[in-house]
């Protein structure tokens, strides 16, 4: 059986950055269903992180267990 997949409000969502808060259980992925494109980066708690590309085209990026904010 498969977890439930929790899902993140985005409070911040412009053409230029995409802010997302998670708070999660345990390690796991930040996954933002929009067309991953050369020149985004990712952070997490304002560090840089690095951004992995997920199901062939979307941006993902790995985040540890806690609340932490996820900049995009």
């Amino acid at each position: 059986m498969l977890a439930a997949r929790p899902l993140a409000s985005v409070p911040e969502d412009s053409p230029n950055a995409v802010v997302v808060p998670v708070t999660l259980a345990r390690p796991g992925w930040v996954l933002l269903s929009d067309t991953t494109y050369p020149g985004w980066f990712a952070y997490v708690d304002g560090a840089p992180a690095p951004l992995r590309r997920a199901d062939y085209a979307f941006r993902a990026v790995a985040v540890a267990a806690g609340t932490h904010t996820v900049t995009f």
